[in-house]
């Protein structure tokens, strides 16, 4: 009978004396079968994560437009809002109203600078002058 410990029995017996480490394993854990697995699940991995970027940043505007909230009837909005055109142009000086208030019959909508209307209320008033001049002229 031999004193020494064998080196099939010490944990780390190749560690002391220069050979190579044995690595001790879990109970209940089995050996690996296939040493590639762990890289062919990434690499499997890699390219479905990559499709799913693609299909999401593709299919986005979609999603977005199809959201459970938006109802239409045949693209018809049904709504009380009433478009407002411009019947004479000029430089807008205020508006006193905000989005989406609700106005009553005479409220003012829109402020013009009027210095242009001024001017032309006043040569149809000096044409109206001489008009009158030149009937005056004529009755004579």
């Amino acid at each position: 009978m031999n004193d020494q410990v064998a080196n099939s029995q010490r944990p780390f017996a190749g560690a002391l004396d220069g050979s190579a480490a044995v690595v001790p394993r879990l109970a209940g854990v089995p050996a690996r079968s296939f040493p590639w697995l762990g890289a062919g699940i990434r690499l499997f991995i890699l390219p479905l994560v990559s499709a799913l970027v693609l299909v999401v940043a593709h299919e986005w505007d979609w999603w977005v437009g199809s959201a459970v909230l938006q109802r239409t009837d045949d693209a018809y909005l049904q709504a009380d809002l009433t478009p407002l055109a411009a019947q004479g142009a000029g430089y807008v000086r205020a508006v006193p109203v905000r989005d989406f208030q609700k106005v009553k019959v005479g409220d003012p909508l829109v402020e013009i600078i009027d210095d242009n209307y001024r001017v032309q209320l006043e040569q149809a008033q000096a044409n109206v002058a001489v008009a009158q001049a030149a009937i005056e002229n004529i009755e004579q």
